[in-house]
């Protein structure tokens, strides 16, 4: 498959290789284009989603060391990174990063335009809305709803009151 990839910073050279390990040939023009641009607050994460230009087809790239349950939904144009964990009735929205070593868990569900950082826990049935930032390693705790556009910092933990 020809893709074009849409971005040249950090997160671009990690799409890159998980192209190459899958004999992907990378082209400057292709109907088949990855947004290959990460985001690091929730205005950037609905600016890259508002890139998307819906005539196009945008595949999935999940890395080879990614575990990812049967019953799981993974939106189109999401990237899931190596040793990330997508549990059984997980929901992963549409063009979503799930970046290295992050585990989304049963029963998660995960808005559109989501970045879940490395080492980040989404525990079994939380909600995440759209367009959120859920930093380094930190935890949002089982049945706990983040709303749309919310910036979870690194480390922390998340809970409903």
């Amino acid at each position: 498959m020809k893709l074009q990839l849409i971005g040249s910073g950090g997160h671009a050279k990690v799409l890159r290789d998980i192209c190459e390990q899958f004999g992907f040939e990378i082209v400057p023009e292709s109907e088949n284009k990855v947004l290959a641009f990460g985001a690091l607050h929730p205005e950037a994460l609905e600016e890259r989603y508002r890139q998307v230009d819906e005539n196009f087809s945008w595949p999935c790239l999940i890395h080879h060391a990614a575990v990812i349950a049967n019953a799981s939904h993974i939106g189109e144009g999401t990237h899931i990174l190596a040793n990330a964990v997508i549990n059984s009735n997980a929901h992963i929205g549409k063009f979503c990063i799930i970046n290295t070593g992050a585990i989304i868990e049963h029963d998660a569900y995960i808005g559109n335009g989501c970045h879940i950082s490395p080492g980040a826990i989404v525990l079994g049935g939380a909600k995440v809305g759209d367009f959120c930032m859920i930093g380094a390693n930190a935890v949002v705790v089982q049945g706990t709803t983040v709303s749309d556009r919310t910036f979870i910092k690194s480390g922390a933990v998340c809970k409903n009151k």
